[in-house]
């Protein structure tokens, strides 16, 4: 059945290149590749030239990204091919047509499938993915047991996010060789493409290990220090202040938390501050709040009379999260100034 499928993909796109060599849309992004130079460009920022290379002289090839999640169409032409030689033409290693060189530089009509996986696994990935480096480095810097299996765990997760992100950026890219028509062709080394389920599949397993390893660390570290570092290297929760004072003599602390984890979150913020100040918020805490979302709360600090407004105040949110049988807890620590706004947080 996925043969027959496949072959069925096959003939829809050959049908595609025939009738886009003799109509190119106006509205087409343009992606243009150099064969004398074995360089590539695109006219828009959504479509990204990765690689170009040739098997032979009379064998060229070039990988193309698609940085944006939705399909979308463009237009490739190849310069500097001899005009009447004919080129099978292959896209995403299933040959889709025979043309000349002049044809091929008129330009043939291509399409990226988008992005396969759900955005919110996408962006749990993309987001977490500096602030494992940042976390492998810092374990690698330490050698205490505990420091050590956390640097195992921080290079494994490393691999999976990395593994899935490759994966869903090989999905969403297209894989174009042009080889002489008299020539058999010669493989090519290109980024493995997997079917659609296939990559989903590996995306939303590289998530749900996130949240096994979380918890993992977060239940099985004693050293308080390690585990909440730990945690927070797994965990792309941002945790951001703002110092801001009204007439000068009204003082406000604005915290606000956003979700980059593919599941829920919960938790609560809370200030420390000197002896005769206080604050209030209507809403100091949160649950269940939703991936890719934020929760922003104002704190309202009063002092005594006459009294000088603290130059800096430390903002605590305390963040916890569940998964089936897996839970973690998290705790970030902002230093809040009135001279800095939107301070990001680093764990406590």
């Amino acid at each position: 059945m996925l043969t027959i499928y496949r072959i069925f993909q096959s003939v829809i796109v050959t049908i595609t290149i025939i009738c886009a060599v003799c109509v190119i849309p106006a509205n087409a992004a343009l992606v243009t590749i150099d064969s004398t130079t074995k360089t590539g460009e695109s006219d828009t920022a959504d479509i990204k030239v990765v690689k170009v290379k040739a098997a032979s002289s009379d064998q060229i090839g070039a990988l193309i990204n698609n940085k944006n999640s939705k399909p979308q169409k463009f237009t490739l032409k190849f310069s500097g091919l001899p005009s009447d030689q004919q080129f099978d033409v292959y896209v995403n290693e299933s040959k889709i047509g025979t043309k000349t060189g002049k044809e091929i530089s008129g330009g043939i009509e291509l399409s990226f499938s988008g992005a396969a996986a759900n955005k919110i696994k996408i962006n749990c990935l993309e987001s977490v993915r500096e602030r494992l480096i940042n976390g492998l480095k810092k374990a690698k810097s330490n050698k205490s047991p505990e420091w050590i299996r956390l640097e195992n765990t921080l290079s494994q997760a490393n691999t999976w996010v990395r593994d899935g992100l490759n994966k869903e950026k090989a999905y969403n890219s297209v894989v174009v060789v042009v080889s002489s028509s008299e020539k058999a062709l010669m493989p090519m080394n290109w980024p493995e493409r997997l079917e659609r389920d296939e990559t989903i599949d590996i995306i939303n397993r590289s998530c749900a290990l996130l949240m096994e390893a979380r918890s993992r660390m977060y239940l099985g570290l004693k050293n308080p220090t390690i585990r909440n570092e730990g945690v927070y290297a797994l965990t792309p929760v941002d945790f951001t202040t703002s110092y801001s004072e009204k007439n000068g003599s009204i003082y406000y602390i604005e915290t606000k938390i956003t979700n980059n984890v593919d599941i829920p979150i919960s938790g609560a913020i809370k200030l420390e501050l000197p002896d005769g100040w206080n604050a209030s918020s209507n809403k100091p805490s949160f649950r269940d709040l939703a991936p890719m979302k934020s929760f922003t709360t104002v704190f309202k600090l009063s002092g005594p009379k006459s009294a000088k407004a603290p130059s800096n105040i430390n903002a605590i949110a305390n963040v916890w999260m569940k998964q089936d049988r897996f839970k973690a807890g998290l705790i970030l620590k902002c230093n809040a100034l009135k001279t800095e706004d939107n301070k990001t947080c680093q764990p406590m």
